[in-house]
């Protein structure tokens, strides 16, 4: 057998088992919790799936009642629950924030009634852990130094816009005084020429009448 063939070969064994270590069908005890670690290393959100398959097995009558019998339920690495739920349908999902890393336990458990003692076999509970994030991404994450750093960032460039903002403000005020300044010299100065055009008319035909009077005393027209 090649080395290629032997990867190959390891690889798919390898998403196999990747697959069926999150996707776990098992039957359900009532004497004590069934559980699964899924190992944590940042934090994020934790999303569980359930399917129940087999109820079909349990008479019609106490199928309802088994169904809410049966409880999920979560632990953070120290043992105390987070979360916990009894079943209302027999597919569902639920996720839950997680803020810190290591082994959370996903466990279920049936609490046996007078008429259902013990489930069957054919009863078998379904699970799908999935997290949002994979080991290979932590070296990728933002760190706090990161962080840190990229605030000094912003603020340094903060402190050299801002100046500089504050700078070409100023200078578009002044310009917009000027312009302002001008703008009222230019209306002044039309003001004052109209003034003048119209007292140039005035002295004309003040002089002209005036010249048809004194032609008219002298008998020329």
């Amino acid at each position: 057998m090649s080395k290629i063939s032997f990867f190959l070969y390891f690889c798919i064994f390898f998403i196999l088992f990747n697959y069926i270590s999150s996707s776990l069908k098992f039957n359900i005890p009532n004497n004590r919790d069934k559980c699964f670690s899924e190992e944590i290393y940042i934090d994020g959100t934790l999303l569980v799936r359930y399917d129940l398959k087999g109820i079909e097995s349990v008479k019609k009558e106490n199928q309802e009642k088994v169904l809410k019998n049966i409880k999920l339920f979560v632990k953070d690495p120290n043992g105390k629950i987070l979360r916990e739920l009894y079943l209302i349908n027999r597919k569902g999902k639920f996720a839950l924030r997680v803020e810190k890393e290591g082994s959370y336990t996903i466990c279920a458990r049936y609490y046996k009634t007078w008429s259902v003692t013990e489930l069957p076999k054919d009863v078998v509970l379904g699970l799908k852990i999935r997290s949002d994030y994979e080991n290979k991404q932590i070296e990728q994450s933002i760190h706090t130094n990161d962080i840190k750093n990229f605030l000094d960032k912003i603020k340094a460039l903060k402190y050299k816009v801002i100046p500089s903002i504050s700078s070409s403000k100023k200078e578009i005020e002044e310009e917009d005084k000027i312009a302002k300044a001008i703008i009222s010299t230019s209306n002044l100065y039309f003001i004052l020429t109209l003034i003048q055009l119209i007292l140039i008319f005035i002295i004309a035909f003040y002089q002209i009448f005036n010249l048809r009077r004194f032609l008219a005393s002298k008998k020329i027209i």
